[in-house]
């Protein structure tokens, strides 16, 4: 009689574990599965940012070679102006000298 308590006992637990490992499984295999449809809705949440990203990395590229045109621009255009300047200080300065004997010349 022991004997079939104890094989009752084992067959109870076998059966026992095999259920709770089952169990177990089956939840591992939905948590793999959201964890599989997570991280595809990201990768594409990603990839969209990516392409805006790179968007605006383009219209950056455009605007850094419109800046490089606009500087040289600016640099002869000072250039200019600097030769201008220096041509009326130094049509003030004859006028001032030919006119000496006259204040505020």
């Amino acid at each position: 009689m022991a004997f079939w308590i104890a094989l009752a006992v084992l067959v109870a637990g076998i059966v026992g574990g095999l259920v709770y490992a089952v169990l177990r499984g089956l939840a591992l295999w939905r948590k793999i599965k959201r964890t599989g449809r997570s991280f595809s809705a990201e990768t594409a949440r990603i990839a969209e940012a990516s392409a805006g990203i790179q968007t605006h990395l383009d219209r950056a590229s455009a605007s850094g070679s419109q800046l490089s045109e606009a500087s040289a621009r600016l640099a002869a255009s000072r250039a200019k102006l600097d030769v201008q300047l220096q041509a009326i200080r130094e049509a003030r300065h004859t006028v001032r000298r030919l006119l000496w004997f006259l204040p505020g010349v």
